[in-house]
């Protein structure tokens, strides 16, 4: 929490302000396991792009899906693999950050 833009925040605007104007369903899942870290983060998503309460958020493009979840990395990660193989799913080609912080 030192003021400076954390790797959530970063990736949302490089994708909202890439030249190509990406027009599929673009999905951000961040994951935060302490509880102030993610506090912080759900407080900052909703002041700088607006949370409705219909789960869009109203300063980014319509195509863009956040998803913030409390709980340790690859305890959420291995239940959204399998909720996606349960329901035969198939993984988009996926671009994933993983920060160590």
């Amino acid at each position: 929490m030192s003021g400076s833009d954390g790797s959530p925040l970063i990736a949302l605007e490089v994708a909202r302000n890439h030249e190509l104007k990406l027009a599929s369903e673009v999905v951000f899942l961040f994951v935060e396991e302490d509880k102030g870290r993610f506090n912080h983060l759900r407080q900052l998503l909703d002041s700088r792009y607006k949370y409705r309460s219909d789960g869009v958020f109203e300063n980014l493009p319509s195509n863009f899906r956040v998803l913030l979840e409390r709980g340790e990395f690859n305890s959420i990660m291995s239940n959204q693999i399998q909720r996606l193989r349960q329901n035969r799913y198939n993984l988009a080609p996926t671009m994933a950050f993983i920060d160590p912080f």
